[in-house]
C-alpha cells in the first residue's frame, strides 16, 4: 500500500481521483482527510508543506453516541475546526474505517490534525 506523510503522521492512501486533484489518506481508523494540491473547491486553505496539500477536509470516526460526539464537537471547536450547516449530522462512514459514523470537519490546521490524533487515538 503507498504511503503519505501528513502532519508528521505516516498514513495509507486509500483513494486518488482520476484527475489527481484530490487524495484520500487515513491517518487512523479514526481520522481521514482528502487533501488537494490544487484546492480547485475553494476549500479553507491550510497547507501542509509535508503532503504538499494546499487544502484538505478532515474526517472524523464516531461511534454515534451522544457523549462520543459531544466530546469531538469539543476537541473540533477547540482547534478552530467547523462543521458547515447541513452537515451537522454524523453520516455513515465513508473515508473512516474504524467507526460506523463520520463527521466532516472543515478548517482544522495540519498542527491541530496532529493534536487531535494523538488525543483521540490514545486517550
Amino acid at each position: 500500500m503507498e504511503t503519505l506523510t501528513f502532519a508528521g503522521i505516516k498514513g495509507t492512501i486509500k483513494e486518488v481521483s482520476p484527475e489527481g486533484n484530490f487524495v484520500t489518506v487515513e491517518l487512523f481508523d479514526r481520522v481521514s482527510i482528502v487533501g488537494t494540491f490544487s484546492n480547485q473547491w475553494g476549500w479553507d486553505e491550510q497547507p501542509d508543506e509535508e503532503s504538499g496539500f494546499v487544502s484538505f477536509i478532515t474526517y472524523i470516526g464516531t461511534d454515534g453516541t451522544v457523549t462520543d460526539i459531544e466530546k469531538l464537537n469539543n476537541v473540533i471547536s477547540e482547534h478552530n475546526g467547523y462543521i458547515r450547516k447541513g452537515e451537522e449530522v454524523a453520516r455513515p462512514s465513508k473515508r473512516t474505517s474504524g467507526y460506523p459514523y463520520e463527521v466532516k470537519v472543515r478548517g482544522l490546521s495540519a498542527d491541530s490534525i496532529k493534536h487531535i490524533c494523538t488525543n483521540l487515538i490514545f486517550d
